[in-house]
């Protein structure tokens, strides 16, 4: 690794949370620009992303530890025994939709089986996960919950997501984890038409400092179902639009922009 390099991960988050989710990602995994994903194991539609990945396994995919359930019209429940996960179930027995009823009502063991749970259903489905990462950093929110994030990512020997000066980030890491240097997304601003995130996306990239980053996307196609779902699925359909795009592909070459996925990272720590 060189200090002066520009390396991104292009990342997707929440596979397996619908199907549009799901055809986005491998659309974008096939169109050869996006480098890494990860699943949301409680979600519906994982099983089905990971019977994917199955034949594809060429494919960055890790396993996106998740707590809440934030939409509406759309529900998971916790995919541990509800014995050793009550406290993450609310009275609908779904998860809790946001991080403050995570923090209020989560029991730390409830939480430890759950993530433990859903590492093992994604590996009994045949996932060979590249890393963990969180979805809406639930499990980053206080010292108590990074404590299982880490154990967890010891126990398996897995990488974890982490930024560099993170305030949980252990002094002597406790496995061969390389922190990314910045942890960004497109940055544009919500209402902006595709002209406007494409333009505000190729400032980005114009702009990145040398290092490694990872940009966060959650791409879907666009479906009456993701449409009834996602309150915001225009932007995340915008999204995939913009990383179909062969003008994106061109910008990042033309700006010495480096793609790399979690398996190079782990590459890079070892250096």
């Amino acid at each position: 690794m060189t200090e002066d390099k520009k390396y991104l991960i292009i990342h997707m988050d929440d596979m397996g949370s619908s199907h549009a989710a799901n055809a986005a990602g491998i659309d974008l995994f096939l169109k050869g620009i996006v480098t890494s994903c990860s699943v949301m194991v409680p979600c519906a539609y994982a099983f089905d992303f990971i019977r994917w990945w199955k034949n594809n396994q060429q494919f960055d995919t890790g396993v996106h530890f998740t707590l809440t359930c934030e939409w509406d019209n759309a529900k998971w429940k916790p995919v541990g025994e509800y014995t050793k996960t009550s406290s993450l179930w609310n009275p609908d027995l779904f998860m809790w939709q946001s991080n403050d009823e995570v923090l209020q009502h989560a029991d730390l063991a409830d939480v430890y089986h759950e993530l433990d749970a859903q590492i093992r259903l994604a590996l009994q489905w045949g996932l060979v996960p590249s890393h963990f990462d969180r979805h809406m950093h639930t499990i980053t929110s206080n010292h108590e919950l990074c404590d299982i994030y880490m154990d967890l990512a010891k126990k398996y020997d897995m990488m974890y997501q982490v930024i560099k000066d993170e305030y949980f980030l252990p002094t002597d890491s406790i496995i061969d984890t390389k922190p990314i240097d910045a942890l960004i997304g497109i940055g544009a601003e919500p209402g902006l038409n595709l002209a406007q995130k494409t333009e505000c996306l190729y400032d980005t990239f114009k702009n990145l400092k040398p290092g490694i980053t990872q940009l966060t996307i959650h791409p879907v196609i666009d479906t009456p179902e993701i449409r009834y779902i996602i309150p915001d699925w225009q932007e995340r359909y915008d999204e995939y639009l913009l990383f179909m795009s062969d003008k994106t592909r061109k910008v990042i070459e033309e700006n010495n922009i480096e793609l790399i996925d979690y398996a190079s990272l782990h590459q890079l720590s070892a250096k």
